[in-house]
């Protein structure tokens, strides 16, 4: 065992852990599971270690410290976990050779909701886990930057896409961009039901704009369930019958007929947030609408992807020429190949 992965369960964590073990030598990785495995299947294979149900405090800890030992690289996916960035704080003499897959709102974390007590408690040992982390790993250098310049973060930064979700999958029923010819034009605002949407702001700004002429499409099955009816309802008070909000997960293939149907995309966030969603839809030859001063903005606009600041919206569909460029860009980029080549890079760089 080389590699350690620890990672807070999330939707595409049972497909890296895939990923990783169908391209690599799956006996160098061991994956440390935080999280309820009945929300997200994991894989049943020796390598992965569900830490929940009955491993008790103890338990744990000896399987964190005996597995960051032994191992040459402990890779820390997301850094979310108030316990775990406790134990990375006390035990920091680890954090050299740790590398931290940087998800943003762990970064971002003054625009996350937290109330102002949790971040004072947080923040010292925040403070000390960032600075001394000797990897990042994230594909945005505004990231990077944010961490050197809020936390004086040190470590080296590693540039890859990180998660399988983040490919741009191209399947057949969008293979070929078309142009929708329909009157009604299909927006869809954010991503998930969390306050770093700013639903309630994207909405405001749309109604300055409103002539009728399209209907309004709100994923909200991921996230804080109250926080989701009440944008639901706030939706409907102010697009009726146009506002249709997305509560239940669905399968894959359904999910990306969804984005295809849509021509539209407000994303308001303040900070990184839905790369495999803006990846997908890019690829797709959507109009997605950001603030420019987010990172991913920045990333996308230097790999010659057209993406457009709130500041210029307007009720056009996507040109289809830029459509085409950015899926082309799209899929020159965001594809496995590339993410099995930036893995390799990062899994033989000396730590």
């Amino acid at each position: 065992m080389k590699y350690v992965h620890i990672m807070v369960l999330d939707k595409f964590i049972p497909s890296y852990i895939e990923f990783i073990n169908e391209n690599f030598d799956l006996t160098q990785h061991r994956f440390l599971v935080l999280g309820n495995k009945v929300e997200y299947s994991l894989p049943n294979v020796p390598n992965v270690i569900n830490l929940v149900g009955d491993w008790n405090f103890f338990k744990i800890y000896y399987i964190l410290v005996s597995s960051m030992i032994r191992s040459e690289k402990v890779f820390v996916h997301g850094m979310f976990n108030a316990a775990l960035i406790s134990f990375l704080a006390v035990h920091n003499g680890f954090l050299k050779k740790c590398y931290w897959l940087v998800w943003g709102g762990d970064l971002y974390y003054d625009f996350i909701g937290e109330s102002k007590l949790k971040r004072f408690l947080k923040w010292p040992f925040r403070k000390i886990v960032f600075k001394k982390m000797g990897h990042l790993v994230t594909p945005l250098e505004g990231d990077y930057r944010y961490a050197v310049e809020q936390f004086g973060a040190r470590g080296i930064i590693h540039k890859t896409f990180l998660y399988p979700s983040n490919v741009f999958r191209g399947s057949n029923s969008f293979s070929e961009l078309k142009t929708r010819s329909t009157k009604n034009i299909n927006i869809m605002i954010g991503n998930s039901a969390t306050i770093s949407n700013r639903h309630e702001e994207a909405f405001q700004f749309l109604m300055k704009h409103d002539d009728g002429s399209f209907n309004l499409y709100v994923p909200l099955s991921y996230g804080d369930r109250e926080y989701g009816q009440k944008i639901a309802a706030i939706g409907y008070k102010l697009f009726g019958k146009r506002f249709h909000p997305i509560f239940e997960f669905l399968p894959l293939a359904e999910y990306e007929a969804f984005l295809n149907s849509i021509d539209i995309v407000i994303f308001n966030h303040l900070r990184q947030q839905a790369m495999g969603n803006s990846v997908q839809l890019l690829g797709m030859g959507k109009k997605l609408y950001m603030n420019r001063d987010v990172t991913p903005f920045e990333m996308f606009t230097k790999n010659g992807i057209k993406v457009y600041p709130l500041d210029e919206f307007s009720l056009e569909r996507m040109n289809p020429s830029l459509a085409a460029q950015n899926k082309k860009c799209i899929q020159s980029i965001f594809n496995e190949d590339n993410l099995k080549r930036q893995w390799e890079v990062v899994f033989r760089t000396e730590s």
